[in-house]
């Protein structure tokens, strides 16, 4: 890319108009009438429909002669794009290492994709500029009338100008943009949720409830499970009721093995909120669940480099400004989504220091045994795929920056137009903090003795996970080469996690050792594992107690390009009498490609 290039973007950016507003995302809402409309109703408590979209390729269009996309030509293919990527470039070229691909005039794939993500977001910049003095008229006018307006439904599609354009994505049923990240996902406590995935002509897909603590088996969250065609419908069972869930922060991403890179590159992600519902939390005082429950309490940040893994992006914006009340206590929702091949560290930092005071509240949607933290904490590092909650609340503005860049702002407004929030983190007048309640499956594993535990060594790789490939389709075995015990509590002690996050669906990671540092807390929970300290003599050591549900659970490395060249395989938690009622919950509506078979055990 040229010099000349360079300044011609950065130009437009600087002559772009600046509008300071906070991303207000749509909802996905499950409600009980859904549920009747699909003719589900004796399966689930509540329901909702997500669509997968795309969007024609920018890039492919700008490149084309003449400007324009031809008329009737396909979406954007990852392998079309790839082959037209390669015609498009003069020169001999040589074989990347890792793929024994020959890139015509690139030395590695890595400078391929990089040079391919430069030009997607030269189109997408251009595009935005032409019609940026337009939009901002259109919101200078929104600004200016002062009619008050009637809510609209939660569940309702956004019908104004997208903030931007997803090459894959997700959206309510029924609305024509396709943007990232993907609407909010509140679930319930205590509900039975029907979640059906409406597929796309163009490309297959499917979902992954990351940090859900639900079934893979029949209609659950199993990653050779998909869907294309939009008269078809995966579905997905969200057993919050019968199977004991905390409250959090999770995400939901397309996990279909062998394209899941590709299209949350493409945007194909989006948060999940599972709402408390009334249900036990740790304390009773007023204030408290005020800050915890109250939406006026709550803002949201997603990170990511989807779009172009050398920048981060705030909800979707180049740079996101989240307005507080001066002063007043807000439960900030933090997610990292990152799509770069060897970054495992990111950092979020919050500066000047002094102008806010945060707390941490719960890790990978999870809480921590006492909350909040009653350290203050303004720099969190976090693995690709983590999530962070905290307590924030400040008296000036401040930068929110991601490995050094600035990505979001905060701005306060003056307590004498608006009153400050009564909510607060702290028990006893906002002085104390308070124990977390707990379930089986998040419960205190430290003080178990050494034989109440299963050991075993857990190793990470670029392409394996205890050497063994995805392709092999071959579970991950204990020591004596048996499925793990239902009911069991395990202790493993994991190696390669320096480099390589590790990640567990379903059953979340208790830490146990200082070797997991310095990311994690000795004695808190997290589902991806990060662990720069570990060493042989100071080892990285978790502790997982596989309760409430049975069945395969996928684990891998979370950088996306390692989980599909192999670094992904499952462990069977196997009980002796199955009691599960997944199998009388319709999997699909339409046709959707499921397994023929279930995956075959360690006895196999």
């Amino acid at each position: 890319m040229t010099m000349l290039r360079w300044i011609h973007l950065s130009l437009l950016l600087l002559l772009a108009p600046v509008v300071w507003s906070e991303r207000v995302y749509d909802n996905l809402v499950f409600t009980p009438e859904k549920c009747q409309e699909l003719g589900m109703e004796k399966h689930f408590d509540s329901c909702a429909v997500l669509e997968f979209c795309t969007t024609p390729s920018s890039r492919r269009q700008t490149m084309d002669e003449g400007g324009g996309m031809e008329e009737g030509m396909d979406y954007y293919d990852p392998q079309e794009e790839e082959e037209y990527f390669m015609d498009t470039i003069e020169g001999e070229g040589t074989p990347d290492k890792e793929t024994e691909m020959i890139v015509p005039g690139i030395r590695s794939k890595d400078e391929a994709d990089e040079l391919f993500a430069e030009e997607v977001k030269i189109a997408e910049i251009e595009e935005i500029m032409n019609n940026s003095e337009n939009k901002y008229q259109q919101q200078q006018q929104q600004h200016q009338q002062q009619e008050p307006q009637e809510p609209e439904e939660e569940d309702k599609p956004d019908t104004s100008t997208p903030v931007n354009t997803a090459t894959f994505g997700y959206r309510l049923e029924g609305s024509s943009h396709c943007s990232w990240p993907g609407p909010i996902m509140r679930l319930q406590r205590g509900e039975k949720h029907g979640l059906f995935l409406k597929g796309n002509n163009n490309v297959a897909t499917n979902l992954h409830f990351h940090g859900l603590h639900t079934t893979s088996k029949g209609a659950g969250d199993w990653l050779y499970r998909s869907v294309q065609g939009e008269e078809n419908l995966l579905v997905y069972e969200l057993d919050l009721k019968n199977k004991p869930h905390m409250g959090g922060t999770h995400w939901y991403h397309s996990h279909l093995h062998g394209a899941s890179w590709d299209h949350v590159k493409g945007g194909a992600f989006g948060m999940i909120v599972v709402e408390d519902n009334g249900h036990e939390v740790g304390t009773n005082e007023p204030n408290v669940l005020a800050f915890l429950n109250e939406k006026q309490h709550e803002k949201t940040l997603v990170f990511d480099d989807s779009q172009n893994n050398q920048q981060f992006f705030a909800n979707g914006l180049a740079e996101e400004t989240l307005e507080l009340v001066k002063d007043s206590w807000y439960r900030l929702r933090m997610l990292m989504v990152g799509i770069g091949s060897h970054r495992s560290e990111i950092k979020v930092e919050f500066e000047p220091q002094d102008d806010c005071e945060i707390h941490t509240l719960a890790n990978d949607g999870i809480f921590r045994f006492q909350v909040p933290n009653p350290v203050h904490q303004t720099e969190f590092v976090l693995s690709p795929s983590s999530r962070v909650d905290v307590a924030i609340r400040c008296s000036g503005t401040a930068n929110i920056l991601v490995d050094t860049d600035v990505v979001a702002k905060i701005i306060t407004t003056d307590t004498s137009t608006t009153p400050p929030l009564a909510g607060t983190p702290f028990e006893d007048g906002g002085a104390a903090s308070w124990p977390s309640a707990r379930l089986d499956y998040t419960r205190q594993l430290l003080d178990l003795a050494a034989s109440e535990v299963s050991t075993m060594k857990i190793r990470v790789d670029e392409t394996s996970i205890n050497g063994v490939n995805e392709a092999r389709h071959k579970p991950l075995c204990n020591d004596d080469g048996k499925d793990f015990a239902y009911g069991s509590v395990q202790e493993w002690k994991l190696e390669g996690t320096a480099t390589h996050p590790f990640h567990v669906h379903i059953h979340p990671l208790q830490v146990v050792s200082h070797g997991c540092g310095p990311h994690h807390e000795v004695g808190e929970y997290y589902d991806t594992i990060i662990a720069p300290d570990a060493s042989l003599r100071n080892p990285c050591i978790v502790r997982v107690s596989l309760v409430d549900i049975d069945g395969p659970t996928t684990v891998h490395c979370h950088l996306f390009e390692h989980a599909e060249h192999g670094a992904l395989t499952w462990f069977n938690v196997v009980k002796e009498e199955d009691d599960d009622t997944t199998n009388d919950v319709p999997t699909c509506i339409g046709t959707c490609n499921e397994p023929e078979q279930p995956p075959p055990k360690c006895s196999e």
